[in-house]
């Protein structure tokens, strides 16, 4: 199949205004309006999370709503209408007094932009969803009447996380009693309700109950933090690991997983801009760790670890000893900002104090990475670089993820339905076919001539729009037996296009022994003559590629069978019937005298002597014709007769002799009564009066004369 490519390619840009603010811990806020990450805290608020979160700004950059998976809050962090008041206006979900890990995320309609689902994951394991309209309540949002709270799973960690598919956003989940992730696909028009499952995972099942999961920018790996309180009586309080996955967008299957780290416990995790360094924070270490991936290689990866980071030590007022104590509480989430540097929350709350010095300062910071894409210590990781004043939590904004826009490529291919009246039109691997005819399967059946479309997404995520021009080449009319007579070459084989088709074919004809014997390119057809009886082989190809062979038959027709008896002598002037043996509707003689005959059965005599060649033309009602020859030789036979003595008188002896120049019988003598020896050559008598003598011979070959002689007085 030969394609026409036209690539459309649309290149993906990061659409930064959407992720501009963020809200998190205790009315905690980041903005990054200006370009630069800066404190925005609004004491005022009822927003509050320890874990989970997450907002969403417009494209100018203003917040619209921000949530923590219980309640939505718009942009004056006030709660929105359904979540006012008392019943029916309580949380998503049953307040637990605590958040999951990731709580929540917040997806965007494709198709409607004011409109987004809000999934909400409680600490028992459920996943619910909802759908906010920035057009209700005066432009401030809400969420549309029945579509608050709806279950879609249950049985699942606090891991709650999306990504980009192709044309679509994968929100991926993990299962608390199977191996196994989920990946809910969020499509133009709406939520599957059937994931795609991946059992995939390394470490003990029970250490996945907390931890973060995020994806990589570029959509092709995700990494997971894996917590979870240790048994009783273990020397450490907290178990986990760190892994990796292999994800692919089109089918939202993970695969290949790597245990990068199974000696502790990891909470946050996250790419670089890049894609090919991770970063993640032990919690009992209390340390960010960066992992390089771009080998691809898992020992190299693992071994690439290195410590970039160190939760600080903070002072705390110690009640029970009345003085200020270091503590160190642990580190928390870490997030890719707009502006592509990693932020990490210090989880420090209003009681610790940054500095001994009076201990007047209060400890609230975000960490920062600031060149996330570079190796070791060139990442540039600085403690406490944002001052929040407010406590931070564990958690930070969940991703929010844009709708993908596609690469389009346009591919024209022609084709043809190799003689035949119908044809299937097979598109490349792909999902969510649209023919332009409207149906949606991967194929199409067509029967007539024509241009097709169907557009659909591939599996590298582009979106082909195929055309497929379709030509319907008929076989061309050749009659596959045909009769000739054999040997006269007067065999055909025509060729006509089929009716309505001026499509251009090549011919080529071979004998029994494959030898080409001709070969023409015809619009119109073409007849090839002059062919024996036999079996042939019509080669027909045309301009589009179909091709084929043709087996033709010419039989041979019935043959009349010429013959005729006749001596190899013949006498000159003796009239002879000449019959044909196997007659036939026409009968051609040739005496080779000049003298023709068309009767099957005729009688002819020779007038002169010679070599002559008689032939008897025999053709049928089919056409066919034998001819059948043989040479004669016609010959004379001269008698004469001689009497002594001579001249006669009456009353002499006389000898009569019947001579000739070549052998011969006597057969007869007249007058009869003088002579009692017919069959003499010669004959005595005593003449008595004048008279006639007559003599008949025959040759050896059976020529028959007479001869004369008048004896006068």
């Amino acid at each position: 199949m030969k394609f026409l490519l036209f690539l459309l390619l649309i290149p993906l840009t990061t659409i930064s205004q959407p992720l501009s603010n963020w809200r998190f811990g205790s009315a905690t806020g980041v903005t990054f309006q200006s370009g630069t990450a800066v404190s925005a805290n609004h004491p005022s608020s009822q927003f509050f999370t320890d874990h989970g979160c997450a907002t969403v700004s417009d494209n100018a950059g203003q917040l619209l709503f921000t949530t923590n998976g219980y309640w939505v809050y718009d942009r004056y962090d006030q709660r929105m209408p359904s979540f006012s008041g008392g019943l029916p206006y309580s949380p998503v979900m049953g307040w637990t007094g605590t958040t999951s890990v990731q709580s929540t995320l917040i997806v965007p309609f494709l198709n409607d932009a004011a409109k987004y689902y809000v999934f909400s994951l409680s600490t028992m394991g459920q996943l619910f969803y909802s759908v906010v309209d920035m057009n209700l309540n005066n432009g401030l949002g809400d969420i549309v009447p029945g579509q608050k709270g709806i279950l879609l799973d249950y049985g699942l960690t606090g891991k709650l996380t999306a990504v980009q598919g192709c044309n679509n956003i994968w929100v991926v989940v993990r299962e608390k009693n199977a191996n196994s992730y989920k990946s809910y696909e969020v499509k133009a028009n709406g939520i599957s309700v059937s994931p795609v499952i991946s059992a995939c995972g390394l470490l003990p099942l029970d250490q996945y109950v907390d931890g973060a999961i995020r994806f990589s920018p570029d959509g092709r790996r995700m990494a997971a933090g894996c917590v979870a309180a240790a048994p009783l009586g273990s020397p450490q309080p907290f178990l986990g690991g760190l892994e990796l996955y292999d994800f692919d967008p089109f089918t939202g299957k993970l695969s290949n997983p790597i245990v990068l780290d199974q000696s502790k416990p990891f909470y946050g995790v996250c790419f670089s801009g890049n894609s090919d360094v991770l970063y993640a924070s032990a919690m009992t270490e209390k340390k960010v760790w960066q992992y390089d991936l771009s080998s691809g290689v898992p020992a190299m990866m693992i071994t690439s670890a290195y410590p970039v980071l160190t939760n600080p030590d903070y002072y705390v007022f110690d009640w029970s000893c009345a003085c200020w104590a270091i503590n160190t509480p642990v580190l928390g989430e870490l997030q890719l900002g707009p502006d592509g540097k990693i932020y990490i929350g210090n989880n420090v709350s209003d009681q610790y104090m940054q500095t001994a010095n009076g201990y007047t300062d209060t400890a609230q910071f975000l960490h920062c990475i600031h060149n996330p894409d570079l190796l070791g210590a060139a990442c540039s990781a600085q403690t406490d670089a944002i001052y929040t004043a407010r406590y931070t939590g564990l958690g930070l904004p969940n991703d929010l993820i844009t709708w993908p826009v596609q690469d389009t490529i346009a591919r024209q291919q022609i084709m043809a339905a190799c003689f035949r009246v119908s044809m299937i039109i097979v598109a490349d691997t792909g999902k969510e076919y649209k023919w332009s005819d409207g149906s949606d399967g991967r194929s199409l059946l067509v029967n007539a001539p024509g241009i097709y479309t169907v557009s659909y997404t591939a599996p590298d995520c582009t979106f082909r729009i195929d055309s497929f021009q379709v030509h319907f080449p008929k076989l061309p009319i050749v009659p596959r037996e045909s009769f000739a007579c054999p040997g006269d070459f007067n065999g055909i084989i025509a060729i006509r296009n089929a009716a309505a088709d001026s499509s251009t074919y090549s011919y080529s004809l071979s004998n029994n022994l494959g030898t080409s014997i001709y070969s023409v390119t015809s619009t119109y057809g073409d007849t090839i003559r002059n062919l024996d009886t036999g079996t042939y082989e019509l080669t027909v190809s045309s301009i589009y590629g179909c091709d084929t062979s043709l087996q033709i038959t010419i039989h041979p027709l019935p043959v009349p069978t010429a013959s005729f008896q006749a001596d190899s002598i013949i006498c000159e002037g003796t009239q002879l019937l000449f019959v044909a043996n196997n007659p036939a509707p026409v009968c051609f003689w040739n005496f080779g005298d000049g003298t023709l005959s068309t009767n099957p059965n005729t009688a002819h005599s020779f007038e002169a002597t010679g070599l002559f060649n008689i032939s008897l033309v025999l053709k049928n009602l089919e056409g066919c014709r034998d001819t059948f020859s043989r040479q004669v030789e016609v010959r004379t036979f001269d008698l004469e007769l001689t009497a002594t003595p001579d001249p006669v008188r009456k009353g002499d002896w006389v000898t009569v002799y019947a001579g000739a120049g070549e052998p011969f019988q006597a057969l007869a003598w007249e007058p009869s009564n003088l002579f009692p020896g017919q069959l003499a050559q010669q004959q005595s008598f005593i003449v008595s009066e004048a008279l006639d003598i007559e003599v008949i011979g025959r040759s050896l070959v059976g020529c028959l004369d007479t001869a004369v002689l008048s004896l006068n007085m």
